[in-house]
């Protein structure tokens, strides 16, 4: 193939006479990918898809795709007993009794409300009556868990339970 100079100095093929001439054109790669190997960085250095999706603004959904058609591994989900051991709770959905709380499914003391338990309990070693308990404990703005004020009931109810205890 023999090249031809034209005028304006630049070798040129016989056959590209036909075709019009064209500047060569640097086409960088898609921002895609670039975004793409962020994802890969980040997912590589220990960040999870959801720490990923936050910080980019993407769904976990479309991180995870990414990261699948890179063929990276994902690491392994937490397995059930992980996730549930501090979720549990035990199979009744009754409240704990109050002075009490439920941490992962087990029946802990709650400082704040067993503070208000003692107070009963002492209130009622002093021979007061539920009405006159209730009464100095609405007086002194201590709120039962899910009532506005205390009842004679509620104080009975968990004298009831404390004597029990005993």
């Amino acid at each position: 193939m023999q090249f031809v100079q034209k005028k304006v100095g630049r070798l040129i093929d016989p056959l590209s006479e036909l075709f019009e001439v064209h500047e060569i054109i640097k086409i960088d790669p898609p921002k895609g990918l670039l975004i793409s190997k962020e994802y890969t960085d980040l997912y590589e250095k220990g960040c999870s898809i959801h720490e990923i999706s936050r910080v980019t603004g993407k769904s976990r959904h479309w991180v995870r795709e990414i990261l699948r058609r890179h063929k990276i591994s994902l690491r392994p989900k937490l397995s059930e007993s992980q996730v549930t051991s501090w979720r549990k709770r035990p199979r009744t959905h009754a409240h704990p009794p109050f002075g009490y709380a439920y941490l992962q499914g087990q029946l802990v003391i709650e400082p704040r409300e067993h503070e208000i338990l003692l107070l009963i309990e002492r209130l009622a070693s002093q021979d007061l009556n539920p009405n006159l308990i209730a009464g100095h404990l609405n007086k002194n703005s201590l709120k039962p868990r899910r009532a506005d004020l205390w009842t004679r009931n509620s104080v009975v109810l968990i004298l009831k339970r404390i004597g029990s205890k005993n």
